[in-house]
C-alpha cells in the first residue's frame, strides 16, 4: 500500500529559473551555504528541512510499526540527512543519481 503524505515535497522552487547545469548547481550551492536565507525559490533551506522533518515524523506517528519507505526529492532528502549525519551537503546532493535510493 502507498499514500501521498503532505509536507514531503521537495524544496519549493516554484517560479525559479533553472538555467544551465552550472547555474542550477550554483543556485543549489547558495541554498546549502545560506540555509536561513531565501536565496532560491519560495522557502529557505531551513524551512524546507523543517517542513520535511515534520512530515516524516507525522508519517512515523501514523505508522508506528513495520517498515516504511519515504520517497522524496534530492534537496530535502539531503537537508534532512544533514541534520543527522556529518556530510558535505553539496557533495552528497551532487552524488545523487536519477533515481537514487
Amino acid at each position: 500500500m502507498w499514500t501521498v503524505a503532505s509536507r514531503l515535497h521537495d524544496h519549493d522552487r516554484t517560479g525559479a529559473t533553472f538555467g544551465t547545469r552550472e547555474e542550477f548547481e550554483l543556485a543549489a550551492r547558495n541554498c546549502f551555504e545560506n540555509p536561513a536565507s531565501l536565496v532560491w525559490g519560495n522557502e529557505t533551506a531551513e524551512q524546507a528541512r523543517a517542513r520535511f522533518a515534520g512530515g516524516v515524523l507525522a508519517v512515523l506517528e501514523e505508522h508506528p510499526e513495520g517498515n516504511l519507505a519515504v520517497v522524496a526529492h534530492g534537496t530535502v532528502n539531503t537537508l534532512f540527512l544533514a541534520q543527522y549525519e556529518d556530510i558535505d551537503v553539496l557533495d552528497f546532493w551532487c552524488s545523487l543519481g536519477l533515481p537514487s535510493f
